[in-house]
């Protein structure tokens, strides 16, 4: 059996769709915790920190350049379906 490509684009799409959802209920169970992260680069394009928790998970938050490399302590304040936004409580040096 074939399948045209709107039916496959069609089926794509729900299926990105659904991802999405299980991914942000997934992330927000992290929302107000604070987790420690490794800060490992500034992103280009929003200027945020990218850093990754123990579980892998990416999270951005507002730094400076000296904050790469540094484990950082920071609150979740918001879920995105591939990432996790915070602010900076603490630095360890």
């Amino acid at each position: 059996m074939l399948f045209r490509s709107e039916q496959i684009a069609a089926r794509m799409s729900r299926l990105l769709k659904r991802q999405r959802e299980i991914s942000e209920g997934w992330n927000a169970r992290f929302l107000g915790k604070t987790v420690r992260v490794l800060a490992e680069k500034r992103d280009p394009e929003t200027g945020l920190l990218l850093g990754k928790t123990r579980q892998g998970l990416v999270i951005e938050a507002a730094g400076t350049e000296a904050d790469i490399g540094k484990l950082l302590h920071i609150q979740v304040t918001g879920v995105k379906n591939w990432a996790l936004t915070g602010e900076i409580i603490s630095v360890n040096e």
